[in-house]
Formats: C-alpha cells, structure tokens, sequence
C-alpha cells in the first residue's frame, strides 16, 4: 500500500479527529475502516481512557477523557493510524445475507426518475455486495456503499414522519436499512425481515438478495 494524507483536527480538548478525503467514496471508506479495525486491534481502550472510536465515510474520531495518557504521547495515534496503511486489517470482516422484498412504496416513483423496469432496478440493487461504511442515524442503521451508478438519487423532497423497521432505501448513492421505526428521508424500494442489526460491524459486508415470493 502507498502512504495517504489525511488531515488531524482538534475537535475539542477531549476528541480529536481524523481526515482521510473530502469525498464520500470506497477508497476513502476502505482506508477509514483499514484505520479503524487496526486502532481496536492496537488500542487497549481502558488503559488509555479512550471512550468511544467513531468511523464515518471519511473520519475517524477519537473520544477519550481526562485521565488518558495521550496528553502526553500526543503522536502516538498517528502512528499507529500510518501503521494502519502498511498493514491488513486484522479483523475478519463478516458477510450477511439480506433478503428484500422489493415491494416499496417509491420504488414506482423510482424506476420512473431513473427511467429503469422495476426488473431492471432489482437486476442493478440485488445480488450484489455492500461494504457498512458506518453505523449512525439511529443505532445499528447501517450506511451501505456499494450502489450502481445507475441508480443515484437525491433525498426526498419531503422527508416521512415515520419509516418502518426493516425498511430497505436508497438516497444520494447509498442504501440504508432502518434498524428501528424513524423519521427518514429516503426513497423505500423495500423490506426486509432482517433482524440482526446488533450484530453489524462498519466494514462487514451485506449481500442484498431478492426475496422469492413463491416459496411456500
């Protein structure tokens, strides 16, 4: 692997964060999450009063309390995050299979604007790997990178009161799976009976799957 920038910013006197790109994008996702898995592989938590280590698409912050003796070794997380560059995760990701049911309420609006047959739109969001970029929204709402080109679209113009758990939705190049009832902006193309939500890691993989209706 060749050596990355990334940009260190002091969020306060109890975080810091790490800049790895201004774009929401896999290599920039791969290279948070490589950082990440390495940080919980190297780090011992309790020992450096280290509260929380929170991934996004394109940061890492670091959440510690005023007991950590980082104060005093202010570079030691940059090394190991340059470490991180030269090395393999350590940490097996794992793979979930997730079966949808594209019966969504927008998926007709959907297959519309993007000019697709609802078979069409299926061909293009299923039988395909998505990597968890993060987990956030709501806990274990998992934030999928991953989607065809094809089938890009922005938020909905006006936002739902409420979703249903185990809706199944894309919005601005991702898919999203709620974890729980919510207020949600993005376009349902479908459900899924999914309920392992806890068990969900950032850099696991999902594999969406259709749904055969006509097992008995």
């Amino acid at each position: 692997m060749t050596k990355y920038n990334m940009q260190k910013v002091k969020i306060s006197e109890l975080c810091i964060e790490y800049r790895f790109g201004p774009n929401i994008d896999k290599l920039t996702s791969d290279r948070v999450l490589a950082s990440y898995q390495h940080l919980l592989a190297q780090l011992d938590l309790d020992a450096l009063s280290i509260n929380d280590i929170v991934p996004t698409y394109t940061t890492i912050a670091i959440h510690f309390n005023t007991a950590s003796p980082l104060f005093q070794r202010p570079h030691y997380l940059d090394e190991l995050i340059q470490d991180a560059n030269q090395t393999e995760p350590e940490e097996e990701v794992q793979t979930f299979k997730i079966e949808v049911d594209y019966c969504g309420e927008d998926l007709a609006h959907v297959c519309h604007k993007l000019k697709l047959s609802k078979q069409d739109f299926i061909d293009l969001h299923a039988n395909r790997p998505y990597t968890i970029a993060l987990l956030g929204f709501r806990p274990y709402f998992p934030y999928l990178l991953g989607l065809d080109n094809k089938l890009i679209l922005p938020r909905r113009e006006t936002p739902r009161t409420e979703v249903i758990k185990g809706a199944v939705a894309i919005a601005a190049g991702q898919t999203g799976i709620y974890s729980e009832a919510s207020p949600g902006g993005w376009h349902i193309v479908g459900y899924t009976d999914f309920d392992g939500f806890e068990k969900l890691h950032p850099g696991d993989t999902i594999l969406i799957t259709e749904k055969d209706n006509n097992v008995d």
